[in-house]
């Protein structure tokens, strides 16, 4: 009887203390930034989040592949999420998203969001690099 009323007390601790595990996706305000749209707007302070990653792998391909967001040069760190769903050819496939929320937007400037996706062994397969101009709303 014991054991329950213990892992509730550390699930409530961990909620309570690692800031961002109780709301860890995006705010339902916020707007999501699509690296493939190119340039975008944003208004000062809009919240809004990126979600990128890759789609189509087997499992052993979730350990050899990745995503990284970097705005002004310095990389982010995410939330990951890891799906499976079955094809249409009757076969598992396997989805890896990374989600970078930014809950307070940004202050008024220009923004450089470079987002790299990297395949087997390290392999660059694909930079994006975008302008996001936060400006008064």
């Amino acid at each position: 009887m014991r054991r329950p009323s213990v892992l509730l007390l550390l699930v409530v601790l961990l909620v309570g203390l690692i800031p961002g595990v109780a709301a860890a996706g995006p705010p339902r305000t916020a707007v999501r930034i699509d690296l493939s749209a190119g340039d975008q707007t944003l208004a000062t302070g809009q919240p809004f989040y990126v979600e990128e990653g890759w789609t189509g792998l087997d499992h052993e391909d979730l350990k050899t592949h990745s995503f990284q967001l970097f705005v002004q040069g310095i990389e982010f760190r995410s939330h990951r999420a890891v799906s499976k769903t079955d094809g249409d050819d009757g076969e598992r496939y396997w989805s890896e998203t990374s989600i970078y929320t930014f809950r307070e937007g940004l202050p008024t400037g220009p923004y450089y969001f470079t987002g790299v996706w990297t395949g087997p062994e390290g392999t660059r397969q694909v930079q994006i690099r975008v302008q996001i101009l936060v400006s008064a709303p």
